[in-house]
């Protein structure tokens, strides 16, 4: 069934003009079926609420928007974009009042060249522009271009901001393409020029508002596009960047010499030194075998040394670290010295509690007993001692000792045998002695 307004439409109602939020039904004899309803704009409510107004009139004017640069039309061609507006475009069109040229989206002529026309303003028809899902893949790599030409406009300012949110926004809509959804080799050399010259742009805006873990992406990103590229010389996507105009001076020296620069100056900031010479002496090879990039060579070099200066300020600083949690080496050669080097005798007063402590008697051979004159000088006794008496209480002791541990073994593996049964005799008979008393109870 036919709508009664289409939806977003400005209406003139004759309570002021509305936009139409429900587009309603009717039949096509025109008995309504459901209403439109139109959101009015021009008043409000008590509430401050704008009213809605419900209605199955299809008879009321529907605005339509100016056409202005950048809208979105409908041509007797297809579907394209206003990218201007004069009184007279050419000489053939003189007798125009207004005439704008169109830059159709929807196909391309062959080689991948866009077609544009020139018509009248009574002959486009105003369109609102496509939302992101609902974009080919020919259209958001169109899309992407646009948001990379507005990007310049900031990058004249130095509003580097700007710039990168609008470069950041380019390669989402490149990222978001299928490959395969692209039907001809036109379209994916465009594809791969505008993600690599994006990326790049972006990561030198991302360098300069020092964000260097996005400028490491997105150059090294660019960088690994190209390298891809390289491999595949000669093929037909190479041959379509060349017939855009992109020699291979471009592509793989001034392009992947710019992208590794930017790659190695966001490691060098992240201090991942060694990572960042190895990039840049990739790209010092391609600098100096391409005179146009003479400059690019000078600051290639003085990065280069830069990063390995601070490579080795960063291992000695690494290396007194070491030594002042560790130590430092050669501690068992300074043992050894002090092992060696006699430590002089202490000087002081015989009197003093830091006297010299004297050496401890050792006595040489074997003690031979003071004689019995001495011992009687100090008040000792001198006893006779029989040897052999001595020696039979000896061998008496140990025969005893020798005895009892024969007993305590005998006794304890008598136990380790006959421990269970044992026990059950005893349990038992306490058991029968509990009987017999409370029997007598």
């Amino acid at each position: 069934m036919p709508v009664v307004y289409e939806l977003g439409k400005t209406i003139n109602t004759p309570y002021g003009p509305g936009v139409c939020v429900s587009t309603g039904s009717r039949t096509n004899a025109g008995t309504e079926v459901v209403p439109a309803q139109i959101k009015l704009r021009s008043w409000t409510l008590a509430n401050n609420k704008n009213p809605t107004l419900y209605t199955h009139n299809n008879d009321w004017e529907v605005q339509v928007p100016d056409i202005t640069v950048g809208c979105d039309v409908k041509t007797p061609y297809g579907r394209g974009r206003v990218v201007r507006l004069e009184d007279t475009v050419e000489d053939v069109y003189e007798e125009l009042p207004v005439c704008a040229e169109v830059l159709l989206t929807e196909w391309r002529l062959a080689g991948g060249s866009r077609a544009r026309c020139y018509l009248g303003l009574k002959e486009l028809e105003w369109v609102e522009r496509k939302k992101f899902g609902e974009l080919s893949s020919v259209e958001k790599i169109e899309t992407a271009n646009e948001k990379r030409e507005e990007a310049k406009i900031p990058l004249s300012k130095n509003d580097l901001e700007a710039a990168a949110a609008l470069y950041n926004q380019a390669c989402f809509y490149l990222q978001t393409i299928d490959n395969e959804s692209l039907f001809n080799n036109e379209d994916r050399a465009a594809l791969l020029e505008c993600m690599v010259a994006c990326k790049n742009n972006g990561a030198m805006c991302s360098v300069k508002l020092k964000r260097w873990k996005e400028a490491n992406q997105m150059a090294t990103e660019a960088v690994m596009l190209l390298d891809a590229m390289y491999k595949q010389r000669g093929k037909m996507i190479h041959k379509c960047l060349n017939k855009m105009g992109l020699d291979d001076e471009t592509l793989f020296h001034t392009w992947r010499c710019k992208g590794l620069y930017y790659a190695s100056q966001a490691r060098a900031e992240m201090k991942d030194y060694e990572n960042a010479v190895e990039l840049l002496k990739t790209a010092m090879a391609l600098s100096g075998s391409v005179p146009s990039l003479a400059s690019w060579d000078a600051k290639i070099k003085k990065l280069c040394a830069a990063c390995k200066a601070r490579a080795e300020a960063l291992k000695k600083r690494e290396k007194k670290a070491a030594k002042k949690m560790f130590g430092g080496g050669g501690g068992k050669e300074k043992k050894e010295e002090k092992k060696k080097v006699a430590s002089p005798a202490r000087k002081a007063a015989p009197d003093s509690p830091m006297s010299p402590i004297p050496p401890r008697f050792e006595p040489k051979g074997e003690l031979i007993p003071p004689p019995a004159e001495k011992i009687k000088e100090f008040g000792g006794e001198v006893k006779k001692v029989d040897v052999e008496k001595e020696k039979e209480k000896e061998k008496e002791g140990e025969e005893e000792g020798v005895d009892s541990e024969r007993k305590e073994e005998e006794e304890v593996g008598f136990l380790a045998e006959h421990g269970e049964a044992l026990l059950v005799l005893g349990v038992g008979a306490v058991a029968i002695a509990l009987i017999a008393w409370l029997r007598k109870k």
